[in-house]
């Protein structure tokens, strides 16, 4: 498989992992990744991955997706913590492979310590949930915001930039109100998405009965019809899932969590009316993120 067929997250790992020999740790790999987005003007512009504080500093659940769908693929090889470059690349050309080479000629010497101190000590957010505090004096403290009936989409969200958003906002978990939680986007099917979650310490509760199931939303595309429908669905759970809403105000009441579907504006999503309703209940303001 040649480089210019990859699309560009795949084809930067391999720049990456060319520049370094054709192999590398997890953990440099991560961090060089990081720097290349925040380092280089090519980065900053045009970095394909997000990353979000994790066990060693910046992380990205995207780009290692797409590392273990390279492995699928047979373009690289997993061994234990390291990982390789099948064959070489042909080249590429253009601005990636010289912001890549510019990371590697200041970082690709420094050792895996040294390298995560440099990234703590600039870019301290990241050190939030590390493993590695010796190396982190400056690490923030993980806070729990105070409650309120918090909502958010991940529509035109990564899985990365959504869970960066939910840690910046200091939340402990989300409320997945989907009928259905099944996505085409990577890490936002229900399952995976309360897998990562847990390994960011948030909590993942599933709530399909708060959802509107997909044959009533159909023909819905019109503001008066998208009015009804969630005129309907307001009557419904107020009168119908009493017990149901009742149970998750009580939670939102207790530890600050988000209200989670797929929309982007909430105005246009039934999360917003049950929004309304939680806050009726608890006399928490509601915050859309």
């Amino acid at each position: 498989m040649a480089a210019t067929k990859l699309p560009p997250g795949k084809r930067l790992l391999a720049h990456v992992l060319e520049a370094a020999g054709g192999a590398a740790s997890r953990t440099r790999l991560m961090k060089w990744l990081f720097l290349v987005a925040r380092e280089t003007k090519w980065g900053q512009r045009n970095c394909p991955y997000d990353f979000v504080p994790y066990r060693y500093g910046p992380f990205s659940f995207l780009a290692y997706h797409d590392v273990r769908k390279l492995a699928d693929q047979g373009a690289v090889e997993e061994r234990e913590d390291e990982i390789s470059l099948v064959s070489a690349w042909p080249p590429d050309g253009g601005e990636a492979p010289d912001a890549v080479a510019d990371v590697h000629r200041r970082y690709g010497s420094w050792t895996t310590t040294q390298l995560m101190a440099h990234v703590y000590r600039e870019y301290p957010w990241y050190a939030l949930l590390s493993e590695r505090r010796d190396l982190a004096p400056d690490a923030p403290t993980r806070r729990m915001a105070a409650p309120r009936t918090f909502t958010v989409g991940y529509a035109g969200r990564n899985l990365d930039e959504f869970l960066s958003l939910l840690l910046e906002a200091e939340l402990a978990g989300v409320v997945d109100v989907r009928h259905t939680p099944a996505s085409r986007v990577y890490g936002f099917a229900g399952s995976t998405l309360a897998k990562h979650l847990d390994r960011l310490g948030l909590r993942y509760v599933a709530c399909p009965g708060l959802g509107i199931p997909r044959a009533q939303r159909t023909g819905s595309d019109s503001p008066a019809a998208r009015q009804a429908l969630l005129a309907a669905y307001e009557r419904r759970i107020r009168e119908g899932e009493t017990e149901l809403l009742d149970e998750v105000s009580s939670q939102m009441a207790e530890r600050p969590l988000a209200l989670v579907c797929m929309e982007s504006d909430p105005l246009t999503c039934h999360r917003s009316v049950l929004a309304a309703l939680v806050s009726a209940r608890t006399g928490l303001p509601v915050e859309h993120l």
